[in-house]
């Protein structure tokens, strides 16, 4: 996994899990949600400990399932 994706590959790629990732924008105001996922897993204890022991800058984040349109 060494990719960088958009926050709409991220989200089409691991719809209900947490991700860990690295080479993220750093958020000049609302947080950018794109970069290489490093992890990724339904669990957020994994999630958090892997987190925890990625090289910062990092970020971590649960990914919700897409919404159908107009919903």
């Amino acid at each position: 996994m060494t990719t960088r994706m958009t926050a709409a590959e991220i989200q089409f790629s691991y719809p209900d899990e947490w991700i860990v990732a690295v080479d993220v924008p750093l958020p000049t105001g609302i947080p950018s949600r794109e970069g290489v996922v490093v992890f990724h897993s339904p669990n957020r204890t994994a999630a958090i400990s892997a987190f925890g022991a990625t090289p910062k800058p990092a970020a971590l984040w649960y990914v919700a399932p897409p919404t159908p349109p107009d919903q």
